[in-house]
């Protein structure tokens, strides 16, 4: 009788609280021997933050998945409001609850409005962007990752807060790169959640780029995004009195072809992307190098809803996510008339949805 009480309490130890991971009390793993976070992986566990699978493994270097993620998050730093936020693919989640804490707390948004993912893998910059937001970390003096070979693989959307957790080490690079689309297993995960800091965070002091050096980088947008070799550059373009341009609520650096095409190339100061504007006549559009093929797509669109040709159109990519460009048009009758703004989504040169704005 004793030992069948015994036997009980012991088959309770362990206790299903995902699709796959479980709790387990025993840090003795069988696949950390060896690993370089083994005692931070220990660590995590003994304290409740993350569990291991029902085959006494933990599995350091499998993907970790945004609701993965989010539910150690929580756990890690203690989060429990909750605003019964639910996503149309968190409704029958197991981690519903956890990603409706994560929500609450402004730690992460959905993909969309509607959609979390739960279930993909997290990246790097995505990680990151959890950490900054609820750390309050976002910098946009971007001393840290400017010269990292991978800038320009940073998105727009994550620049300022890789900034933030890779000046504080947070988060750490692989010789001069930071990878910001591979995805975090759930060893590195454990160990990039070990160095936040739980209460404030101390501050940091900045450093200014040199011009010069936002100068060469723009040069080498340009030169990726359009093929130029530095001498073509140098030989058509004028690159030594770069224009500081303010355009569309932006500044870009602005270079003029010295044999008298009516493009400009423009690099958005932020970002390092590089651009196309085109002014002859009727037309002014200014276009990601990527979209071009969707340009005509967009216009011949517009040509169909106001029947009046290309009269002063501005095009820009606003992003692209799963093969879809979503395209915003900012369309005028004249230069001097209200502007009417369309928001276009588009996948294999087809609009498969838009909307006027």
């Amino acid at each position: 009788m004793h030992k069948k009480a015994i036997s009980f309490i012991t088959l309770g130890l362990i206790f299903i609280s995902s699709k796959n991971s479980v709790f387990a009390q025993s840090t003795s793993f069988t696949d950390i021997n060896g690993h370089w976070a083994k005692s931070t992986i220990e660590d995590f566990v003994n304290q409740g933050y993350i569990n291991g699978y029902s085959d006494n493994e933990f599995k350091p270097n499998q993907n970790m998945t945004r609701a993965e993620f989010v539910k150690i998050f929580n756990s890690f730093f203690g989060l429990t409001n909750k605003s019964n936020k639910v996503f149309e693919d968190t409704k029958s989640h197991w981690a519903k609850e956890a990603i409706d804490i994560a929500v609450t707390n402004g730690v992460c948004k959905g993909i969309t409005n509607t959609e979390f993912k739960p279930n993909n893998p997290i990246t790097r910059q995505e990680a990151s962007v959890m950490i900054s937001n609820y750390k309050n970390l976002n910098d946009n003096n971007h001393e840290e990752i400017f010269y990292l070979n991978d800038f320009s693989d940073i998105s727009y959307w994550a620049k300022d807060s890789v900034e933030g957790v890779l000046e504080r080490g947070y988060m750490k690079g692989f010789d001069n790169s930071f990878r910001p689309q591979d995805k975090i297993t759930r060893a590195e995960a454990v160990s990039t959640l070990s160095r936040v800091h739980k209460g404030n965070v101390p501050p940091v002091e900045n450093t200014d780029i040199k011009e010069s050096d936002r100068i060469e980088r723009a040069k080498e947008s340009v030169m990726n995004t359009y093929g130029y070799s530095y001498y073509e550059i140098s030989t058509y373009f004028d690159i030594d009195n770069l224009d500081n341009l303010w355009l569309t609520g932006k500044n870009y650096y602005s270079f003029y072809d010295t044999e008298g095409s009516d493009r400009i190339i423009l690099v958005d100061k932020d970002t390092f992307k590089a651009y196309s504007w085109y002014s002859n006549g009727d037309l002014f559009q200014e276009t990601d190098a990527a979209i071009n093929n969707y340009v005509n797509v967009v216009l011949d669109k517009l040509n169909s809803i106001y029947n009046f040709g290309e009269k002063f159109t501005y095009i820009d990519l606003i992003e692209k996510k799963d093969s879809i460009y979503t395209v915003s048009a900012l369309v005028k009758r004249d230069i001097d008339s209200k502007p009417y703004k369309y928001v276009f989504n588009i996948k294999n040169n087809k609009i498969i949805s838009y909307y006027l704005v």
